[in-house]
């Protein structure tokens, strides 16, 4: 009998020290931060060379399947991802890994894309910058309806322009 009770409170031992302990498991940390693409610039209405690409860990090993938003400004400088939008989101990869390709605006400046996870307490930044084009076309305002012989001088053209202040003649 006394083999019994000692059994008993050894196994009540036993369970109460497998209890665990009495402080929460915390939950993982995700963050997120910009490995690709960053501080790129392209001409107006184009590709930027290289793709936006963002990498995702949880208590510091890179994670996989973790879907990924990013985001572009909605006016003024800015651009479109493959879907036509400024908004997309991707998957990471095996390599915890999301990327994305990215289009210039047709309005120049400089501007961030943000990417974010779901559980970061942070984002991840790329700096780009769309740059003007070449002039896109050149319009006479003066002069156009002259004639003259082959290897002869046009006459100069007095074309009037004005100010607030007074008119003047440009040659």
């Amino acid at each position: 009998m006394r083999l019994n009770a000692y059994s008993c409170i050894l196994v009540i031992l036993v369970l109460v020290g497998c209890g665990g302990s009495t402080s929460p498991i915390s939950p993982p940390t995700e963050s997120i931060a910009a490995t690709g693409g960053g501080g790129q610039n392209t001409v107006v209405g184009t590709p930027f060379v290289t793709q936006l690409a963002a990498s995702v860990t949880s208590n510091g090993s890179l994670v996989s399947g973790v879907t990924v938003t990013f985001a572009a400004p909605t006016s003024g400088a800015s651009g479109t991802f493959s879907n036509g939008t400024n908004r997309a989101t991707a998957m990471t990869d095996a390599s915890g890994v999301a990327s994305v390709a990215f289009t210039a605006g047709s309005t120049a400046g400089a501007y961030s894309v943000r990417a974010t996870v779901s559980g970061a307490s942070t984002s991840a930044n790329f700096s780009l910058t769309n740059t003007a084009g070449p002039t896109a076309a050149i319009m006479a305002t003066g002069g156009a309806s002259q004639t003259v012989a082959i290897d002869a001088t046009f006459a100069p053209y007095w074309q009037p322009w004005w100010t607030a202040s007074r008119i003047q003649l440009a040659a």
